[in-house]
């Protein structure tokens, strides 16, 4: 660990947090993932099921079309 480090941790590298926004930008969900083994999160495709639930929810199933398969192959190479 150094000095730079916050709050005596040492730096997460392994967590990426995927941001989601309707077209008009009503819409915007975001849900950070962490690989399973650094803790008991869960993993890519649970995180992003539930963002495109809640896309769904407000209608933006298109948004959730384009954004979240990319979105999950991105997830699952971080892992």
């Amino acid at each position: 660990m150094t000095s730079d480090d916050a709050g005596g941790r040492p730096p997460n590298h392994s967590t990426i947090s995927i941001q989601v926004e309707s077209p008009d930008g009503g819409a915007k969900v975001s849900s950070p993932y962490e690989p399973a083994s650094r803790g008991p999160m869960r993993g890519p495709r649970e995180k992003l099921q539930e963002i495109g639930e809640h896309l769904t929810e407000v209608g933006t199933t298109t948004l959730t079309d384009l954004i979240v398969t990319p979105a999950l192959c991105f997830a699952e190479a971080m892992d």
